[in-house]
């Protein structure tokens, strides 16, 4: 590398960033070449009261833990991340983009001991993410690798606090499961192929993507969709199919309206054709959660989510709100209705201390619909501290 040196976010990769990333990154610049180095540190500390398992794609149980923990206190900072995005100058109007990226987690360890257990736990410190080659032009944008969908894009854009402990896609569930999680069928689709059109009509653009199923099957899931922003407003119109037997698609419709940078409001809408169900373990189908593996056809579907939200910008202080619910899942084959949707909402302020770094605090429940004894909500209150570069 020839020269070393800080520099805001400033090249044509930032506008293909799924993640919105504010402050310095540390940029290598060698002639027709320029990598970056991007991450965050999310630590938060944890309070939570269950009446079901809180385990979740936030905090994995330990080995010793029972599958219900009533009352838990822990830290946490596992979607803290680092990553690499590159250009490479091909001609005047051509670039060739990568991007490297991987989860982390700085509160734990692969050599972590859990209480009451002499085992070590298998914690999982360095975890892949989003992975691509792609080819930018007049043309728009061709992707290959590990991406998100443009499903799941759409829906996190509209959460400010997208990976932190407040955030709404996780302990309060109120975005589908198809905005987070890595292999086929999930938010980051493995072995896919991704088109963005060039902008057009003042702010929209068109995504298609096809993700391949490398089993014995060859039932390929694709999508498609459409994004409008000009600044003020935000919108989005996604259909996501997973190809799978039986039902196994979704589609959602959202957008976020911005009143400067002093508040804005979002909502999201999404149709579970069968595959909400099946990546949130509803159907049954067995393995349950395994969009590859499944056995017979999917019946279950009608678990439709929807979240409204809002923030409020004062100073360096913010205010969020979001509730949102998630309807019961309906299995057609029988009529029969199982109650396993819920509400949930979420309370949070974040002092925002410079553009790398903001503190918050929040308290977010998660209302079960059962009327199971013994299972009424789960709650949490968190406060996290988040550095980004």
């Amino acid at each position: 590398m020839k020269k070393y040196k800080k520099n805001l976010i400033g090249f044509a990769v930032a506008s293909a960033l799924a993640y919105p990333i504010s402050g310095q990154a540390v940029t290598w610049d060698a002639g027709d070449l320029t990598v970056e180095f991007h991450g965050s540190l999310r630590p938060s500390l944890n309070f939570e009261e269950c009446d079901a398992p809180c385990a979740g794609p936030w905090k994995a149980p330990t080995t010793d833990s029972v599958p219900t923990e009533t009352k838990n206190t822990y830290m946490t900072s596992n979607f803290s991340h680092i990553q690499f995005d590159g250009k490479y100058k091909l001609n005047e109007k051509n670039m060739a983009l990568f991007k490297l990226e991987w989860k982390i987690d700085i509160s734990e360890s692969k050599n972590t001991v859990s209480p009451g257990d002499a085992t070590v736990q298998s914690a999982n410190t360095l975890v892949d993410f989003e992975q691509y080659l792609s080819l930018k032009g007049g043309y728009g944008m061709f992707r290959a690798g590990t991406i998100l969908t443009p499903y799941m894009q759409s829906g996190v854009k509209l959460d400010p606090f997208r990976r932190d402990a407040i955030a709404g896609r996780f302990f309060v569930d109120i975005y589908s499961a198809l905005h987070h999680g890595t292999g086929f069928g999930r938010g980051r689709a493995t072995n896919t192929i991704r088109y963005d059109s060039p902008k057009f009509l003042g702010g929209l653009d068109l995504q298609l993507f096809y993700t391949l199923d490398e089993s014995n099957n060859d039932n390929h899931g694709y999508g498609a969709g459409l994004m409008y922003d000009n600044k003020t407003f935000y919108g989005f119109l996604q259909y996501y199919d997973a190809n799978r037997n039986g039902k196994s698609d979704a589609t959602k419709l959202g957008g976020k309206y911005r009143f400067g940078k002093t508040a804005s409001i979002w909502a999201q809408y999404e149709s579970d054709g069968g595959l909400i169900s099946l990546s949130e373990g509803l159907a049954g189908v067995s393995p349950a959660g395994d969009l590859i593996n499944y056995t017979g056809d999917n019946t279950v579907d009608g678990a439709d989510v929807y979240v409204l939200g809002a923030d409020w910008n004062i100073n360096k202080f913010q205010l969020i709100g979001q509730y949102g619910e998630r309807d019961d899942s309906t299995d057609s084959a029988t009529g029969t209705t199982t109650q396993n949707g819920h509400k949930g909402y979420l309370l949070g302020a974040a002092y925002r201390q410079t553009k790398q770094l903001y503190h918050y605090a929040g308290y977010l429940v998660r209302d079960f619909n059962t009327s199971a004894a013994g299972i009424d909500k789960n709650t949490r209150f968190t406060v996290g501290s988040t550095f980004t570069w």
